[in-house]
This record gives C-alpha cells, sequence and structure tokens, in this order.
C-alpha cells in the first residue's frame, strides 16, 4: 500500500467513524466521563486540553518520565484504557465530546507497544493509556499515545485535561525535563537513518 492510498483509506475511516457517533443515540453518557467527571470534580467535557507532540523515537522516554512524575512529589494516580473503535484518530477532545453526547468510547483496556530502545533490545511501553493523576489540590487526566502512521499520527504525545491550563503545562514543562534525566538512551551511541515507511527514523 502507498503512502497515498494509506491517507486515503485513513480519511476514508474517519469519515465512517464520524457518520457512526453522528446517527449513535444521543444523551448516553460512557463510563469514561462518568470517571473523569468524579476524578476531576467538573464535567470534563470543554476542559481545555494542553497537548505535547513528541518524535517517535522518544515514546520511552515520555513512558518513563510520566512514571517518574506521577510517582513522585507525593502524586496519586490510576491508569485507565480507553475503548472503541476508531479511539486513535481522534483527539482527546473529540473522544469525550463523543462519548458523551452517544455513549462511545467507554472505559476498556490500557493499550501497551515494545519500541526499540537500543540494538536488539525493546522496552514495553503504554501505548494508548489515561493516566488519572492527583497532585495536591490539582486534578489531570493525561493521554499517552504513542506514534501510528496507519493511523495518521506520526508523533508521540501526551494530552492533559485540567480544570487549570497553567498546572497542565506545569505538568507538560516536568515531564519533559524529566525525559531528558532519566533519558533511556543516555550512553549509547545513536545513529539516526531514513525510515522507510513514512515519518521518523
Amino acid at each position: 500500500m502507498t503512502d497515498a492510498e494509506l491517507a486515503e483509506f485513513v480519511r476514508t475511516f474517519q469519515v465512517l467513524v464520524r457518520r457512526a457517533l453522528e446517527t449513535a443515540p444521543e444523551g448516553v453518557r460512557s463510563d469514561l466521563v462518568v470517571r473523569l467527571e468524579e476524578h476531576l470534580g467538573v464535567d470534563p467535557v470543554g476542559l481545555p486540553v494542553v497537548t505535547d507532540w513528541h518524535q517517535p523515537f522518544e515514546q520511552a522516554n515520555l513512558h518513563l518520565a510520566l512514571s517518574a512524575y506521577v510517582s513522585s512529589g507525593g502524586r496519586s494516580n490510576e491508569l485507565v484504557g480507553i475503548g472503541g473503535q476508531g479511539r486513535e484518530h481522534h483527539a482527546l477532545s473529540e473522544i469525550l465530546s463523543a462519548a458523551a453526547q452517544h455513549g462511545a468510547f467507554p472505559l476498556g483496556a490500557v493499550d501497551y507497544a515494545a519500541v526499540a530502545v537500543g540494538p536488539g533490545v525493546e522496552r514495553t511501553v503504554v501505548n494508548f493509556g489515561l493516566y488519572l493523576v492527583a497532585d495536591g489540590d490539582h486534578r489531570l487526566a493525561v493521554l499517552l499515545r504513542g506514534s501510528s502512521e496507519r493511523h495518521g499520527r506520526p508523533m508521540a504525545g501526551l494530552e492533559v485535561l485540567a480544570a487549570d491550563p497553567a498546572a497542565a503545562e506545569r505538568l507538560l514543562a516536568a515531564v519533559r525535563a524529566l525525559a531528558v534525566e532519566h533519558n533511556i538512551f543516555r550512553g549509547q551511541v545513536v545513529s539516526f537513518e531514513p525510515y522507510e515507511f513514512g515519518h521518523g527514523a
């Protein structure tokens, strides 16, 4: 399948998912929205989402950094998954909107992936999972998603949902610093070469 054919397939799939959501019954909130409202203390739909994108090879570092962040400083966290077909194609705000209006995207299993971190070495990391973080008086939800050329997302990223956008920015800044501190490539010789299947190295 060529890049153009893959891009057309992704666009067609997104249209089909959008139409399915539009024809789904309204007024049925998924348990994802209910759980987030319990955690955040406010209706999550319409809250600002602050996003931070990274190169695909940084996914292991993002995983390590976020794990270090949520387990330090007296913070508590719970890791949950998001179910439903096509969730990879949607931003967190779109997932929440569909979950609130049509009951789509219920709580589900966390997705994991094995990513390369050295010659012949892989590490299992969260590939699509939602961290419910309690940091003092602040409550945040952080979606960690890996890159996926297949789903039209060439970058790995964090999407942070919080009533206070400044708290989300502070979390992202802390995770960026921890990703440098705990960088899994430290001490290795790293070489870069073109990736034959699309964007990446």
